[in-house]
């Protein structure tokens, strides 16, 4: 049977594609991903703006034309932040099922955060009782957990592009911004706080998107070749402090000229960064864990136990 996994973020929409063979093994066969932006301009109004709805449609038909050409007999799709906080949120949904037939699920933190965990420890190991943090463009989400379980989860809606909007408003962004966002954390994350202190982690896993992007940074900073397609990268913690003091002096045009970054994720990655540093701070880590899957790996699993 071949299942295909379509997760509609803040800011990218992800597909994978794969086949389970007889004893449960999931193949992949195809996997894409479209910067969608579909918080820019409305995020914090609660609205998706009309050319970024038009971008959606755009990659949800790309995404249809990969999925037949598959000839999948499977599809699961789910919103998350962006979508399920819109006042037109519903009409986004209408839209694509209208265009392409693939009916979307929207959900709630709580699920998200469950389908991330599940797709991480379908991917790698988890050795010890660990922190995984998913920064999104609209939600941030964390997961208390080890191997087998569980044991705290939960979802903010502080995701990068929210806070770029509310404390990025000055280009490099000025000190005290910095000083009024980590306030902010610290006020917003307390139940994060308390968890840690009920549970105490030791390790911090880093879900895709803005981990991977420091981790690029990281690696091109200190010279190092970069492995596409592992499914684990280790990103030390005094490496991760350099990246990020050059990401809080520099300005977007000096951003997009570091090696490793993607253009899409220039201005966004200030504020998740600031996340990041919090955490680890948090945490007093010494190492982060940048793993490559996410929610579309947990969602891609789910199905295929359906």
């Amino acid at each position: 049977m071949r299942i295909a996994a379509i997760d509609l973020g803040t800011n990218q929409f992800h597909l994978l594609v794969a086949e389970q063979t007889a004893e449960g093994k999931l193949n992949i066969l195809a996997k894409e991903n479209r910067f969608v932006r579909l918080g820019e301009g409305g995020i914090n109004d609660a609205l998706i703006v009309s050319d970024a709805i038009e971008r959606a449609l755009g990659a949800m038909h790309d995404f249809q034309a990969i999925i037949r050409q598959h000839e999948c007999q499977k599809v699961g799709a789910v919103a998350t932040s962006a979508v399920r906080n819109a006042k037109n949120g519903k009409m986004l949904i209408n839209r694509i099922a209208e265009a392409t037939g693939i009916q979307v699920e929207v959900i709630d933190g709580n699920r998200e955060a469950e389908l991330i965990y599940e797709g991480i420890r379908a991917t790698i190991p988890i050795y010890e009782l660990s922190l995984i943090a998913d920064i999104g463009g609209g939600s941030v989400e964390f997961v208390i957990c080890n191997a087998e379980k569980m044991l705290w989860k939960a979802s903010f809606e502080i995701g990068a592009q929210r806070l770029f909007y509310r404390f990025h408003t000055i280009d490099p962004i000025p000190a005290e911004n910095v000083v009024a966002l980590n306030q902010y954390l610290s006020r917003t994350l307390q139940p994060l706080t308390e968890a840690i202190e009920q549970y105490h982690p030791t390790t911090i896993i880093g879900s895709s998107g803005s981990f991977s992007t420091l981790y690029k940074l990281y690696a091109g900073l200190e010279g190092i070749g970069y492995e596409k397609n592992r499914p684990e990268y280790e990103l030390p913690v005094e490496g991760y402090y350099r990246v990020h003091k050059q990401l809080l002096l520099k300005n977007r045009i000096e951003r997009s000229e570091m090696p490793g970054m993607r253009p899409e994720r220039k201005d966004m990655i200030v504020t998740a960064s600031c996340i990041v540093y919090f955490l680890v701070r948090l945490l007093h880590s010494e190492k982060i864990r940048v793993v490559s899957a996410s929610l579309r790996e947990g969602l891609l699993a789910s199905l295929a136990n359906e």
